[in-house]
C-alpha cells in the first residue's frame, strides 16, 4: 500500500537536518471517532511479519559506514538528554554526550548514552551507521538508556523506545534496525517536508499536524485490506510508523534481489 510512497520519501528527500527548538509532549494518540473505530476493527497480515527475521536480514542488507565521534566535556549535555533525564527519575551526570560523525554526511549528530547501558559505544553507533542517511539526517538526538526505568529507584525494568520531537529514546531490548526505522517514521510523519506539504494540501496546519492524521493517509489505509501489523490499530500514527517499517523493509529487500539478478 506504501511502497510507491515510501520510495519518494526515502530517495527524494535531499539533507535537511531537523533542529528541534523546542520539546513539545510525546506525539499523542488521536481521538478515537468513527474512523479510528475503523481502524481498530481492521484485520492485520496473516500470518504475521517476523520481526527476527527482519532484523536479520537489515543487519545483513544494510551496510555499516564509518564512523568518528568526540565526547563532549562532562559538564554539558544536550537539553533533549537533560529533559528526558529528568522526566524517567534518572541522574543526569550519568549520562555521556557525543558528537557524531557518519562518512555519508558531513553534519554531525548528537547522542546520548547512560553509563550503564548495555549496548556499548560502538556498538550504538554502528548499528546506527546502517540506517541510510536519507532516513537518520531527521533525528536530532539519539538516547540509550540503561535497562531500568530509574536508577534512584529498586530499578523496575525499561523496555520500550518511543520518540519526542526529533529525538529518539530507546532502551537495550528495543535497539534494533526495525524499531529504529518504527521511530524514525514517527519523525518523518511530522517533520518530512514531502509529507508536510500534502498536510498543507489537506487544510491542515503544518508543523503539528502528523501526516497520518490528514485524509490522504486514511483513505490509503481504508482501501487497503490489512494493516501491516496488530499494534497499527492503536492509532493513525502507529499504523503509519509500521508501514514505513514494513514497507522500507520490502524496498530493501527487492533492491536486493534485483542487484543479486544482475550480478548473475
Amino acid at each position: 500500500m506504501t511502497s510507491s510512497l515510501l520510495r519518494f520519501i526515502v530517495f527524494t528527500s535531499s539533507f535537511q537536518p531537523v533542529w528541534a527548538a523546542a520539546l513539545p509532549p510525546l506525539l499523542p494518540l488521536l481521538s478515537r471517532g468513527d474512523d479510528d473505530t475503523l481502524l481498530a476493527n481492521k484485520p492485520s497480515v496473516i500470518p504475521p511479519f517476523p520481526e527476527a527475521t527482519q532484523n536479520q536480514d537489515l543487519l545483513r542488507d544494510l551496510h555499516a559506514v564509518d564512523v568518528g565521534y568526540e565526547f563532549w566535556d562532562s559538564d554539558w549535555l544536550p537539553s533533549a538528554c537533560v529533559f528526558e533525564a529528568n522526566e524517567l527519575g534518572f541522574n543526569v551526570t550519568d549520562f555521556q554526550a557525543a558528537e557524531v560523525w557518519y562518512d555519508d554526511c558531513a553534519a554531525s549528530w548528537t547522542f546520548c548514552r547512560h553509563k550503564e547501558a548495555v549496548q556499548s559505544w560502538d556498538e550504538l553507533l554502528e548499528l546506527l551507521s546502517r540506517i541510510p542517511v536519507g532516513l537518520r539526517q531527521y533525528i536530532s538526538n539519539f538516547i540509550l538508556l540503561p535497562p531500568y526505568t530509574n536508577s534512584l529507584s529498586t530499578k523496575p525494568p525499561m523496555l520500550s523506545a518511543y520518540t519526542r520531537a526529533s529525538t529518539i529514546v530507546s532502551s537495550h531490548t528495543h535497539l534494533n534496525l526495525g524499531v529504529l526505522l518504527h521511530e524514525i517514521a514517527h519523525i518523518l510523519d511530522t517533520h518530512c517536508p514531502t509529507l508536510q506539504a500534502r498536510v498543507i494540501r489537506s487544510g491542515l496546519p503544518p508543523g503539528k499536524t502528523p501526516f497520518s492524521s490528514t485524509p490522504i493517509w486514511q483513505r490509503i489505509v481504508t482501501r487497503d485490506v490489512a494493516l501491516p501489523t496488530p499494534y497499527a490499530r492503536v492509532s493513525w500514527q502507529e499504523s503509519f510508523a509500521d508501514a514505513v517499517r514494513w514497507g522500507y523493509y520490502s524496498v530493501a529487500q527487492k533492491s536486493v534481489r534485483s542487484q543479486q539478478d544482475a550480478e548473475r
